[in-house]
């Protein structure tokens, strides 16, 4: 089987801009455990993320331009799995470096534009001695990878900087309280929008 040309970038693509994407726009990522749902039906934690600070930088895949298929590639090379897309060539893929792997049950994300922009104000820091406020900001972000160029992250940023996912008791209160309180809320088994992207969005 070869492995999906959708998928690779190409040196004439470019970054989409989330605001041309329309407000129906999905994303998708694959469940981290078989079962998804409690007893209660809701979705368990366990499936969205590892621990809590893993939400800083959430990989998901825009649902649309991939299919379901495509969250079970499995890129053999820890270190090319993890790359990103050099812009400056057509990335390349020989049959022998990729798997199927783990068919674990998607997770969508529906109407990113809920959560892209979204403001957790007045977050509780402790710094030195004192506890300051402070204001953080979800970003949505088409972050292509050498074999996937349609991987996006969500990413939480204070002012310019990245949180990052080092354990500090405030983030892991920040992602346990706050964002998983948001993301279950947004995560679907279904999805309600299989759009496409259009050609003038990415090809340049």
């Amino acid at each position: 089987m070869k492995y999906p040309v959708r998928l690779l970038p190409r040196k004439n693509y470019r970054k989409v801009r989330l605001e041309d994407l329309s407000d129906q726009t999905s994303l998708v990522r694959s469940a981290l455990t078989f079962e998804v749902e409690d007893d209660f039906g809701f979705l368990r934690t366990d499936a969205i993320v590892s621990r809590a600070n893993d939400c800083a930088d959430m990989s998901c895949n825009h649902n649309g331009m991939c299919e379901i298929k495509d969250l079970h590639i499995y890129i053999k090379d820890s270190k090319e799995r993890n790359e990103r897309w050099d812009e400056a060539s057509d990335s390349k893929i020989s049959d022998d470096e990729w798997l199927f792997k783990d068919p674990k049950p998607p997770l969508f994300i529906n109407q990113i534009k809920k959560i892209h922009n979204k403001k957790y104000p007045d977050i509780k820091r402790p710094v030195g001695n004192k506890i300051e406020s402070i204001s953080i900001i979800c970003k949505v972000i088409h972050d292509p990878m050498k074999y996937n160029f349609w991987h996006f992250e969500i990413r939480y940023f204070e002012g310019n900087n990245q949180l990052n996912s080092k354990s500090a008791t405030w983030k892991k209160n920040f992602f346990t309280h706050s964002v998983l309180v948001v993301l279950k809320n947004q995560f679907s088994r279904k999805s309600n929008d299989y759009s496409r992207v259009p050609e003038t969005f990415f090809i340049k």
